[in-house]
């Protein structure tokens, strides 16, 4: 190989490395904002009324597995939408 030779053949590796960065830069900030919305699912900021009251997010019922259900199918949803969005 010579210098030219050389020379484009680093240039096209860091074309590659930057473009892989790229990717999973943005897949990281993807990855940070799913996180802070399952933690906004987890742990809803409480509801103020207009007189007054906080309202805080309770489950409905005694049953644990109905509740976790219901909180799997909003995480789901989060994800869906998410992963909708970057789609298009």
């Amino acid at each position: 190989m010579d210098r030219d030779e050389t020379i484009a053949a680093l240039r096209r590796e860091n074309e590659i490395l930057r473009a892989e960065r790229d990717h999973w830069a943005k897949r990281s900030s993807q990855l940070a904002l799913k996180l802070s919305r399952l933690v906004e699912v987890l742990y809803p900021e409480p509801v103020s009324l207009p007189d007054g009251r906080k309202v805080f997010f309770k489950p409905q019922g005694n049953d644990v597995h109905e509740w976790m259900q219901m909180l799997s199918d909003r995480i789901r949803a989060i994800c869906f939408a998410d992963d909708n969005a970057t789609e298009g």
